[in-house]
């Protein structure tokens, strides 16, 4: 089994002290957490709470619901998928792979630790949302570890891995510096931190400004709405957005001379895609309560203060970036 050693890498999300397992249970000796279908449920006492209930009042517990529905609702794993990851790693100096120790913090159904794990590395998954569930169904049985905890209180041993990524969930949290520190804090002096950001669209043009300021104002309604209406809802928004131009984009896009200017105007990166992609971002645009946007500037200041150097920062349809934890 190769996530055994994996198992090895955790630690209390309380205290910092080595956990053992005593069959479906964890404990540090002081605090004991429970092990549900084998996965370790290392969660802080407010969503362990959100958890056990499915109460959330608050921001942080109504996000953690909105994922956690998110990716049990859009849990297929499709084949574009690997050209996705493929350009979501592209900031670092070599592909993951190898004898590479991998942690996939926030990884949502597992689409990306799939292709970590089909690459050789060895991968500890985690995710805070019962999404961690779906990612263990997508991947196969004993390849990877898979974890359910919170960013904010990673569960794992300092320095013990070559690489942390962490792909669309910063942006989704309330304190985003202190979680980017946890990913620095996971990974060996020289290891690498890959992370995915919102774009703030007002930098490029005014009229992208006023288009996400338009979506915030629905958003407003639409973070709370009943999961399942606003499943429905988005499903119609979808609809209009594929008859109106993403279906009618894929057949321009064949066109060699308007290929390249389809795929650079807005929603252009749906051609490459099936409609439920498209249908799971417009859910996801609108049904997670916490949201921010960076300019390039602020991804490069938030990832130099938390330590890391030989920035790698690359846009497209958000920043990409990567940063070395500095040897000292």
């Amino acid at each position: 089994m190769r996530a055994a050693r994996l198992w090895e890498r955790l630690r209390c999300p309380s205290c910092g002290h080595e956990l053992a397992r005593n069959g479906a249970q964890m404990s540090c000796g002081v605090h004991s957490f429970p092990v549900d279908g084998d996965i370790p449920r290392l969660l802080p006492p407010d969503l362990m709470r959100v958890r056990q209930t499915g109460e959330a009042v608050d921001l942080r517990g109504r996000t953690y619901r909105s994922f956690g529905f998110e990716w049990q609702s859009f849990s297929t794993q499709i084949d574009a998928y690997r050209e996705n990851f493929r350009w979501y790693v592209e900031p670092l100096p070599e592909p993951p792979g190898g004898a590479a120790l991998v942690l996939d913090a926030g990884c949502g159904m597992g689409r990306h630790t799939r292709h970590f794990l089909a690459a050789g590395a060895e991968v500890l998954a985690l995710d805070a949302s019962p999404a961690i569930d779906v990612a263990a169904r997508n991947n196969p049985a004993g390849e990877g570890l898979f974890v359910q905890a919170d960013l904010l209180h990673l569960p794992v041993r300092e320095g013990a891995f070559d690489l942390a990524c962490c792909l669309g969930v910063l942006h989704h949290i309330e304190d985003t510096e202190a979680g980017l520190a946890q990913l620095v804090r996971a990974v060996r002096p020289g290891g690498w931190v890959l992370v995915y950001l919102y774009h703030d669209p007002a930098e490029r043009s005014a009229w992208r400004g006023a288009l996400l300021s338009l979506v915030g104002t629905a958003r407003r309604v639409t973070t709370r709405l009943p999961m399942g209406i606003l499943r429905k809802l988005t499903w119609l928004v979808a609809g209009c957005l594929w008859l109106g131009y993403v279906g009618p984009a894929k057949l321009l896009v064949r066109v060699r001379p308007l290929s390249g200017v389809v795929r650079s105007v807005p929603l252009g990166q749906y051609v490459d895609y099936p409609f439920r992609v498209l249908w799971n971002d417009q859910f996801d645009r609108f049904s997670a309560p916490l949201e921010k946007r960076y300019r390039r500037a602020e991804v490069e200041a938030l990832l130099r203060r938390a330590g890391l150097e030989e920035l790698r920062i690359l846009g497209g349809y958000g920043w990409r970036a990567a940063g070395r934890r500095a040897v000292t």
